[in-house]
Order: C-alpha cells, then structure tokens, then sequence
C-alpha cells in the first residue's frame, strides 16, 4: 500500500514499512513493452529499493512493475 509519507510492504508474512525519507536508493531495469498499437518501446521500472539500514526490498514480477513505478515516482514528487 501506498500512502503519503512512503509504503508498506509485506516481507516473510509480516507487514513492513517504508518511509520515503528512509530510502537509500533505488535500483532500475529496463524492460520492453509490446502492444497492438504501437512499435515496441523500452521503459524504465524499479527492480529494488534500499533503505537506509541497507535492507533491500526486492519487487517481485507478478507486480505491475510500471504501474508501481509511476505511483511510487508520484508520491516522492509530491513530497519534494
């Protein structure tokens, strides 16, 4: 889940959090998109995320990774 002031995640079947101002860095990929519509297109999505204690949040594929890309990319915009 997604909220103002970072995340929460669950990791091992507990809930963690993540505040944005406890994020160290955040590790890329780049995958490429397929449609009917248009040529095939490379995009950018987070592969990881590292918190300041070095804990690293790994974002499992079964996510839509470009969906939680733009709403993670938001919420941080909105808070600088």
């Amino acid at each position: 889940m997604i909220y103002q002031e970072g995340f929460t995640y669950e990791s091992k079947g507990l809930i963690e959090d993540c505040r944005w101002d406890g994020i160290k860095d955040i590790n890329f990929r780049v995958i490429e998109i397929h449609s009917k519509h248009s040529a095939p297109r490379k995009v950018r999505v987070i592969r990881s995320i590292v918190k300041r204690d070095d804990k690293v949040i790994e974002l499992p594929e079964a996510l839509d990774l470009i969906k939680v890309t733009k709403l993670i990319d938001s919420a941080r915009q909105e808070r600088e």
